[in-house]
């Protein structure tokens, strides 16, 4: 299978833009890397720009936010300029206040939604 993505990254590693609003409110990267035999990648880090705040979550490292990596305590309940974030024992989930949430397993595995339905591309 062949992904294709916005901005012309297709398979093996790269990073590239997952979403973004069409006015620029906020843009998500994901970097993929190899992570087997046969080219097959795997997703290692997310890069979450929204308003001004940039939020990383990588494989393997506690989440940053605008380059100040947290501490394990932090993460029960870390607010920032814009939004917050939460570990809930499984998951990484941050909230901005304009309605972009990501959902993280400290893997390889994500889900980003918009609760507010804006036009993405």
């Amino acid at each position: 299978m062949i992904i294709y993505t916005l901005d012309g990254c297709t398979q093996g590693p790269c990073t590239y833009v997952l979403t973004r609003h069409v006015d620029g409110e906020f843009v998500v990267e994901a970097e993929n890397v190899q992570c087997g035999y046969g080219g097959v990648t795997c997703t290692k880090a997310l890069s979450i720009f929204v308003n001004g705040t940039a939020v990383e979550l990588v494989m393997g490292r506690q989440p940053t936010v605008d380059g100040q990596q947290l501490a394990r305590h932090q993460l029960a309940d870390f607010r920032f300029n814009g939004g917050h974030l939460v570990y809930n024992g499984l998951n990484v989930v941050v909230f901005f206040e304009g309605g972009l949430n990501v959902v993280w397993d400290g893997g390889s595995s994500f889900v980003v939604f918009d609760s507010l339905n804006r036009s993405t591309n």
